[in-house]
C-alpha cells in the first residue's frame, strides 16, 4: 500500500554514530539539506512516482540509509522538500509588498511573488497536485500551511487599507483575503494546463484585485 505524504514534520531514527553529538548533528543536517535538494531536483523532473529512494540517494551522494536516517520514507521525504519550499515562497511574498502604497498594489505585489517563486518549477507543482489527486491528501494544495500565511498576510493588507480610510469600515477583510487566495490558486490551471506566462496571470490577477475592491473603497 501507498504511504500518504501528509505535510507534517517528519521524525529521525536514534543515531548510533560515536561521534560527538555536535558533529553529528552537523553532519546529519548537511546530508539532510542534499537529501532536500538532491529530491527536489529529482521529483521536479520525475515527478513522485517516477523519483526513487535509490535516485535520491545516489544524487545527494549518500546511501540509501542515510535517506531513513532522517526521513521515514520518500512520502516523507517530498513532504519536506514541499514544506521547505512553501517557507521560502511565503517570506519571499512577505518582502515582496514592502514599500507598495495602495492596498491592490500591495495585495498584487504578495501574489505575483508567489507566482514568480513557483512559474520557474512548475513541475513540483505539478508533482504535488498528481500525489493529491492519486493518493487521496488529507485536502487539496490550497490546504497545506501557505495557505494560513498567505491569507494572513492578505488580510492584513486589507486591515490597513481599512484603517487608512482608503477602503470602508464594514469591508469583509476575510472573506475578500480567502476569494482572493481561491482566485491566485486556481490561476495555477492556466499555468499548468494552458502555458500562460507570469505577464498573463498577473494582468488577470490586478483585474480580480481590482473587481473584489471595487464594491469596498471608502
Amino acid at each position: 500500500m501507498n504511504s500518504r505524504p501528509v505535510f507534517s514534520q517528519s521524525s529521525s531514527e536514534a543515531s548510533t554514530d560515536p561521534r560527538p553529538q555536535g558533529v553529528r548533528a552537523a553532519g546529519k543536517a548537511r546530508s539532510r539539506k542534499s537529501l532536500l535538494e538532491a529530491a527536489k531536483r529529482l521529483f521536479m523532473e520525475h515527478g513522485y512516482e517516477g523519483a526513487t529512494v535509490r535516485q535520491i540517494a545516489s544524487a545527494a551522494g549518500l546511501s540509501t540509509g542515510a535517506v531513513f536516517a532522517s526521513f521515514a520514507d520518500k512520502s516523507d521525504l517530498f513532504n519536506e522538500v514541499l514544506l521547505a519550499d512553501l517557507e521560502e515562497q511565503v517570506a519571499l511574498m512577505h518582502q515582496a509588498s514592502a514599500g507598495a502604497g495602495r492596498t491592490a498594489d500591495r495585495l498584487t505585489r504578495t501574489l505575483e511573488a508567489g507566482y514568480r517563486r513557483q512559474l520557474p518549477q512548475l513541475e513540483l507543482l505539478r508533482a504535488a497536485v498528481a500525489v493529491s489527486w492519486s493518493q487521496g491528501l488529507s485536502g487539496d494544495l490550497g490546504d497545506r500551511p501557505v495557505r494560513a500565511a498567505v491569507i494572513a498576510q492578505l488580510r492584513q493588507h486589507l486591515a490597513s487599507g481599512v484603517a487608512s480610510g482608503e477602503l470602508k469600515p464594514g469591508a469583509d477583510v476575510d472573506l475578500i483575503a480567502e476569494t482572493l487566495w481561491d482566485c491566485y490558486l486556481q490561476s495555477y490551471r492556466l499555468a499548468l494546463y494552458e502555458s500562460w506566462r507570469l505577464e498573463a496571470l498577473v494582468e488577470r490577477l490586478e483585474g480580480q484585485i481590482e473587481l473584489l475592491l471595487a464594491g469596498q473603497k471608502a
